[in-house]
């Protein structure tokens, strides 16, 4: 397993909040690699600070998340999410790649959208002793390892799936890599596939729509722009494809809870 940098992306007040917590990723083997895109661990200890409020807008994927007493199977969460920090733990999760989940249940996706749930609603009795087995790990490599071993005995064998998989994975990349992207019918064009198959395929194994994920990647963008550099809103709403700059201030209002000048305000004022 290769260790790496935790992504930044869909992180709210990265620069700030990275004083108070420790992230990790270990990639996963190729037998799990088109379902699985990363092991992710958080630890944190606060016992001398006050608590600290992450903030987070997720990527459209499914999480396994391992947490003393709290461990779940986390849908595709379409709003803001937000964690309290407080005395001293650590989590560790597996991150699905988009549609990647969907192998691993027989109901579509979209019935656990913004749904948490325990390991046995989605796993049955496989999933006990789970949480103890990860846990007692001694490191995170030998945790994910852990990880790894349970879902690869639960390796989907429905080869049908795979090509789905496949296809919904690189439709939600295409989107995260081109900021360009706007509309759904410049999916529908690049990849020669019907607008009707497009949501029937992101309905079941993605669990939100192309649409909702093209807006969701464009204010990612936004949120790395604020973090890096002081921002031209209007030459920014316009980069991001939006039709003017209400309509950028409407959707990150929207899902952040706040303006972006607000929001690059506080964020820069926190920065070490």
């Amino acid at each position: 397993m290769e260790r790496t940098d935790y992504e930044v992306r869909g992180v709210l007040n990265y620069t700030r909040g990275r004083q108070n917590y420790q992230l990790t990723r270990i990639t996963p083997s190729p037998a799990l690699a088109p379902y699985v895109d990363v092991y992710w661990l958080a630890q944190w200890d606060l016992r001398d600070r006050e608590p600290h409020v992450q903030e987070n807008i997720p990527h459209p994927s499914v999480h396994l998340v391992i947490e003393r007493k709290r461990s779940e199977v986390v849908g595709v969460v379409t709003k803001k999410y937000t964690r309290v920090l407080e005395s001293a733990g650590g989590v560790i999760g597996v991150k699905f790649r988009p549609g990647g989940f969907s192998a691993f249940m027989q109901e579509p996706v979209s019935t656990i959208t913004d749904r948490s749930l325990p390991l046995a609603d989605l796993f049955g009795s496989a999933a006990d002793g789970l949480e103890e087995a990860v846990l007692a790990g001694t490191d995170p490599e030998s945790q994910a390892r852990r990880l790894e071993d349970f879902l690869l005995a639960r390796q989907p064998e429905r080869s049908g799936f795979l090509a789905n998989i496949q296809c919904v994975d690189a439709v939600t990349t295409w989107i995260a890599d081109h900021a360009e992207v706007t509309k759904v019918d410049q999916i529908v064009a690049h990849f020669n596939i019907t607008k009707r198959r497009l949501q029937r395929l992101f309905q079941a194994h993605v669990g939100i729509s192309p649409k909702w994920i093209i807006k969701k990647y464009r204010l990612h963008e936004a949120l790395a722009q604020i973090e890096e550099k002081p921002v031209n809103w209007s030459a920014l709403a316009h980069d991001l494809g939006y039709f003017d700059q209400a309509h950028f201030i409407k959707d990150f209002k929207d899902l952040i809870g706040k303006p972006p000048s607000a929001y690059a305000q506080e964020n820069e004022a926190g920065k070490p």
